[in-house]
């Protein structure tokens, strides 16, 4: 069992809080002191990670609205994709941005995430492409939810 840790981008997260939205996660997700985690496991045959758990950010009554539901890390080249549905009925998978790693530990990778055209988009603009989101981290420990 791994889990991914991800902030997404303070910055974002803030401005959803400073404008009254609302931040929903859930469906297996859960908020830590270092971002959101999503716990998942990875595919021993493809080097696939799967997590489960969906984050939604939603403000201005609605014409901001992000949605990112089990993602998932694929080994594409030297790089990952990381991808996520961006549906509530979850059947759209959104390559919503490129990783590389930074660093290795014992129980730890931290990923270097910048995001692709679509994952653009997805933020409305906001960021361009090839913007750095805030790094993720897999832990090969799992952690539990609170409660």
């Amino acid at each position: 069992m791994t889990t991914l840790i991800w902030p997404v981008k303070e910055s974002f997260v803030r401005y959803i809080s400073s404008v009254g939205g609302v931040l929903w996660v859930g469906d297996g997700a859960w908020v830590t002191d270092d971002g959101f985690a999503f716990p998942g496991a990875t595919d021993a045959g493809s080097g696939v990670m799967q997590f489960r758990g969906a984050l939604v950010f939603d403000a201005h009554a609605g014409a901001l609205h992000v949605e990112l539901t089990d993602p998932t890390l694929e080994p594409l080249g030297g790089l990952w994709s990381v991808r996520a549905c961006t549906d509530e009925n979850r059947t759209s998978r959104l390559l919503l941005a490129e990783a590389t790693e930074s660093s290795r530990a014992a129980d730890a990778v931290t990923f270097i995430v910048r995001l692709t055209a679509a994952g653009s988009r997805l933020f409305g603009g906001n960021y361009p492409k090839g913007a750095e989101l805030d790094p993720l981290i897999v832990e090969s420990a799992d952690r539990t939810p609170p409660g």
